[in-house]
Order: C-alpha cells, then sequence, then structure tokens
C-alpha cells in the first residue's frame, strides 16, 4: 500500500520505527501503546494509541 506524506507528499511504502510507549488511552482510559513511525523522507512523526487486547502473543495459534 502507498500513501503520500502530509508534510512532503512523496510516495511512502514503508515508515521508519521511532517508539512504542504503554500509556492510558485518552478517549477511553484503557491500556494501549502509542505507536509512533516517521516519514523515511521528511522526519514527520505519525502515532497511533493501539489498545493492549489488539495485540496478541506469537507463539499462539490464533495469532495473526
Amino acid at each position: 500500500m502507498i500513501f503520500k506524506c502530509i508534510q512532503c507528499e512523496r510516495d511512502i511504502t514503508a515508515l521508519r520505527f521511532h517508539s512504542a510507549i504503554a500509556v492510558m488511552s485518552g478517549k477511553y482510559h484503557i491500556p494501549a501503546v502509542r505507536v509512533t513511525l516517521v516519514c523515511p523522507y521528511c522526519s514527520q512523526h505519525f502515532s497511533a494509541d493501539v489498545p493492549v487486547m489488539e495485540f496478541s502473543r506469537p507463539d499462539r495459534e490464533d495469532a495473526q
């Protein structure tokens, strides 16, 4: 999948990892991981809070 960076408007197919920290989600007050990724061209940061319940263990059969 390709999308355009909101800052430099270049086509992006992969973002660089910046950080992942444990937080309490602001809207629903549930444990989450704030994942921050960076545009490889202009260093624009993109972040999202992913609820912990959305993660699965890689050693389990139901992991995707």
